[in-house]
């Protein structure tokens, strides 16, 4: 049974809550796009997918986009009833109960976790290499600090601030890519594009299972909608458009970009030029289809493009340490808020534990990208389990009479299918982790994903205090 008792003389009420009524359709759908920064994944996750599949790297990414969608039937049908900047873990604690949402609550911060320190590594490589080449000698770890410490100041100034700053970017980033493929339409013979014969057999190898480990890279914040929902004006119909808008627009741009890159470079070669030079292929290609000034466009663009992206992460990481501090997972005193009722003291905290971890690595000599590959690998696993017990937990919530009737196809098939599909996915991935490259260290560092999830558990247990039930229901 799940426990909705709350703190003695605290009431729902009394609560710490986020701002309301304050973001619609477009302002929530621009967190999400943002955190999928075009530019960065474009420079940063493509060379990875290309690396694995080759020329099936658009295919890859519409079946990762297909699957997200399936399973956003069942997950949003849960969420109109559920309003909660806790995201995954209250919909887990609300089907499964308190323990597996704490189990979820520790899988969450590790995907976190991986995603933030893997997205800033590689944000200090890219801005060391921007401004070396303008006779600026400044460390990739230092550049990383500096960025943290802005988005922190951005999450904690409310989300009215950054969407401003992320509008703006998100516009730039899309006509970049627009222009970057115009460019390369412009220059490629229409039969260097790859058919859909020569994308799937790409597609089928033993690379799949990493370039869907980086396809899914790409769709991590696509929950950012709900994370939003206390803050969302009438989120029963905000929450699915912007959700359906980001799947939609993601899948499209990525696939559409990545064939284009593909018949570019050359089908048969793409894969082993990604592998070669994953972080400057793209650039250079800029330099030919475009122009020398466009590659140094696109590379301004990128730095400041993962600048736009973690602002997105940090705000929804800072919400889900509000969320489960708030239900008493952890220490109470980080879901304090300020006066524009931004997660202040959750925002210095996830700040200071990603400084952290950034230091650690990359002071032991850690290189940048591989930090990135290794913690992003993290980040990605972390969250398709997630996806998993997610699918689960709406089955089972769905199947309790007082949750009233629902459609089959709407909770049980489409979660039921789902489910296998991430499963199937976090299988493939797992047997082809060795290409995450480094070793035993990739391996180790996935054991934080079950060591939290273990802590959690054991704290959801412990805590009888800890209560979910701060949401709105209809």
């Amino acid at each position: 049974m799940i426990e909705t008792t709350t703190t003695a003389g605290e009431t729902t009420e009394a609560r710490p809550r986020l701002a309301k009524d304050k973001l619609g359709v477009l302002s929530v759908a621009f967190f999400v796009f943002a955190a999928a920064a075009p530019i960065g994944a474009l420079v940063g996750a493509t060379p990875l997918i290309f690396a694995g599949v080759g020329p099936g790297a658009p295919l890859v990414v519409l079946a990762g986009a297909l699957l997200i969608a399936v399973f956003a039937i069942g997950y949003l049908r849960m969420s109109r009833r559920i309003r909660n900047a806790g995201g995954f873990v209250v919909l887990v604690s609300r089907g499964l109960g308190n323990v597996a949402a704490g189990i979820a609550a520790g899988i969450v911060i590790a995907t976190y976790i991986g995603l933030s320190v893997g997205l800033w590594s590689l944000f200090g490589l890219f801005a060391e290499g921007l401004f070396a080449g303008w006779g600026i000698q400044v460390p990739a770890l230092l550049w990383s600090v500096v960025g943290v410490a802005v988005a922190a100041f951005l999450v904690i100034r409310g989300v009215g601030v950054s969407m401003s700053v992320l509008g703006v970017l998100l516009a730039l980033e899309v006509v970049c890519i627009a222009v970057l493929v115009i460019g390369i339409v412009a220059h490629t013979p229409p039969g260097d594009f790859a058919s859909p014969a020569v994308m799937l057999d790409g597609a089928i190898g033993p690379g799949i299972g990493i370039a869907f480990l980086f396809t899914f890279a790409m769709f991590t914040m696509f929950e950012a909608p709900t994370v939003f929902s206390e803050e969302a004006r009438n989120p029963e119909r905000t929450i699915p458009r912007a959700l359906y808008l980001v799947i939609t627009v993601i899948a499209l741009l990525y696939a559409i970009s990545t064939w284009a890159i593909s018949a570019a470079i050359g089908n048969d070669a793409i894969a082993e030029t990604a592998a070669a030079n994953p972080d400057a292929f793209i650039y250079e290609l800029a330099a030919v289809a475009v122009g020398d000034w466009f590659a140094t466009v696109l590379s301004i663009l990128v730095v400041v493009s993962f600048v736009a992206m973690m602002i997105a992460v940090q705000n929804v990481f800072s919400r889900y340490v509000f969320s489960l501090s708030r239900a008493g997972l952890v220490h109470r005193a980080l879901s304090g808020v300020n006066a524009r009722k931004a997660p202040r003291i959750a925002a210095v905290g996830v700040a200071v534990v990603i400084i952290a971890l950034l230091a650690v690595f990359l002071l032991a000599g850690v290189d940048p990208f591989t930090l990135y590959s290794w913690m992003l690998g993290v980040g990605t696993t972390g969250f398709i389990v997630v996806l998993t017990i997610v699918s689960i937990a709406v089955i089972a919530f769905f199947r309790r009479r007082e949750n009233g009737p629902a459609g089959v196809w709407t909770t049980v098939v489409a979660p039921v299918v789902a489910g296998l599909g991430t499963l199937g996915v976090l299988i493939l991935v797992l047997i082809n982790y060795e290409y995450v490259g480094g070793g035993a260290v990739p391996w180790l560092l996935l054991l934080l994903i079950p060591a939290l999830a273990v802590i959690g558990a054991v704290l959801a247990g412990r805590r009888r205090r800890v209560d979910f039930s701060d949401v709105v229901e209809s």
